[in-house]
């Protein structure tokens, strides 16, 4: 779907190690669905916002050999490009523009699938309606993914006050009852803590979705932070079944990944940009070099925040080996 982001999809640093990640999470999930009923990851359906490159089905089709691929996109121009730039043959583009919304109400998610709606924009009524609904069309051992505009900077400003009442103001009327947070408080529509909030509001829809279902419950696989310009926020899950609940938790190897959801921990998987020689300069001082080393070998700030200079090179050290190498060549 087309993205509002002013980035090119395919140079967005951050975004390709979240990607990364969700493809890791799905390798691990892989041995235990085959285990308990369902079908190996390779054999699910997945469907995503591919955008005019489609980079993300590239990725998924070469890492995780899946072949069943339809790609959801309501713009006609964007759909042309898609057209035009298909990397495989395996992936269905739709016949003509249609919009999330429409692809759910009319999809019957028939086969095991994985479901990534990429949103950029702050539409966040319709997004939690979209998310209730897949859910309530999905079944046992379905995925779901979900990225959120999560920059409070987009938020209307209503009524009077401090900045913050006035954004929690406009969340508070805008957001149904039935995904709002049960504690709301101004003070968390700042930067650095309204991810928290729109997570739990992320999670409430999911579990919405599952309302009049007995036999199903979500269980949250994680939940990242990055920002390639706006700050952007994941969460992804699987629908098990409630007598699967057990056995999922004590031998799916997801369980014991780095980054498996903590609602107390929500990854910031932001990273530097660097020079192609700042780059390899601390690499060569990976695995073992800490904080110190680094920026002892720097001998300068990255960032003028010193706060924010120390968090993107330790988030550098934590996923350097999943950090994507960008460059310029001539054909």
């Amino acid at each position: 779907m087309s993205s509002g982001s002013t980035i090119p999809y395919h140079l967005r640093q951050n975004k390709a190690v979240e990607r990364v990640l969700f493809e890791e999470q799905l390798k691990l999930l892989s041995p235990w669905l085959s285990n308990n009923g369902a079908q190996p990851i390779e054999n699910y359906r997945y469907i995503g916002f591919g955008g005019p490159f489609l980079e993300d089905f590239k990725s998924i089709h070469r890492n995780l050999k899946i072949q069943d691929m339809t790609s959801i996109e309501y713009d006609e121009n964007t759909l042309k490009r898609q057209e035009f730039n298909k990397p495989v043959s395996c992936i269905k583009l739709l016949n003509k523009p249609m919009s999330s919304t429409e692809f759910i109400n009319k999809d019957e998610f028939e086969k095991e699938s994985i479901l990534w709606l990429d949103y950029v924009n702050v539409n966040y009524v319709s997004q939690l309606n979209d998310i209730k609904n897949a859910i309530q069309k999905m079944a046992d051992y379905d995925i779901l993914k979900v990225t959120f505009n999560a920059n409070v900077a987009n938020l209307k400003q209503q009524g009077t006050g401090s900045l913050q009442q006035q954004r929690y103001r406009y969340f508070d009327s805008l957001i149904s009852n039935e995904y709002l947070p049960v504690t709301l408080d101004p003070d968390d529509f700042t930067f650095k803590r309204f991810h928290r909030v729109l997570a739990e509001t992320i999670i409430n829809a999911i579990n919405s979705g599952l309302r009049s279902s007995s036999t199903l419950k979500a269980k949250i696989l994680s939940s990242f932070l990055y920002k390639d310009g706006q700050q952007m926020l994941t969460v992804s899950c699987i629908l098990l079944p409630t007598a699967k609940i057990d056995d999922f938790e004590l031998n799916c190897d997801i369980v014991n990944w780095d980054f498996y959801y903590d609602r107390d921990s929500i990854f910031d998987i932001s990273l530097p940009s660097l020079s192609v020689r700042e780059r390899v300069e601390l690499e060569r001082l990976l695995p073992q070099g800490d904080l110190h080393a680094i920026k002892s070998c720097l001998g300068y700030q990255i960032s003028n925040d010193v706060v924010e200079n120390d968090i993107l090179l330790k988030n550098f050290i934590e996923y350097h080996a999943r950090f994507p190498w960008f460059g310029k060549i001539a054909i």
